[in-house]
């Protein structure tokens, strides 16, 4: 049995989705040849273009030479951001990081590049005279690198 490569099927991703809009969240393939493809779209992924995909990619393998499953999904908003783009797509929207060391944070994701993104939340400022009754919050924005990050989601609180 021939062994199907990333780079085979990367090709054909690559040349089926339109590279503005589609793009791949993670690709594996076992070594028994199960191939296993997570897109995302920053407009949404539809079932129907997921089967359309799925269908390319088997169509550009040969059978007879390699066998093989394919699986085609939609990433999930429960799942953690495993792609920049991921994260220009939900810019406005609310987020849970988790961090390196085992801190979270909520907030806000106002913008994000190629080494991190940027994140609103509130901050607690503690009264003067030590008491609870009169809670202020501020809202502060910090800069976070996505090595400092375990994971990052949408926030559905």
């Amino acid at each position: 049995m021939k062994r199907v490569t990333e780079e085979i099927v990367q090709k054909k991703l690559d040349e089926m989705l339109d590279a503005t809009e589609e793009f791949v969240v993670s690709l594996s393939i076992s070594p028994a040849n199960d191939i296993v493809i997570e897109l995302d779209s920053l407009s949404g992924i539809t079932i129907e273009r997921c089967g359309a995909i799925s269908k390319g990619i088997e169509a550009a393998l040969d059978r007879d030479n390699e066998d093989f499953s394919i699986e085609v999904g939609s990433a999930s908003l429960s799942d953690p951001f495993r792609n920049e783009r991921q994260f220009a797509k939900h810019q406005g929207d609310p987020i849970v990081v988790l961090f390196s060391d085992g801190t979270k944070r909520n907030g806000i994701l106002l913008s994000s590049d190629q080494e991190g993104f940027v994140l609103q939340y509130e901050e607690m400022i503690p009264s003067p005279d030590g008491r609870h009754s009169k809670r202020r919050y501020e809202q502060r924005e910090c800069r976070i690198l996505y090595s400092e990050t375990k994971s990052v989601k949408y926030n559905f609180d």
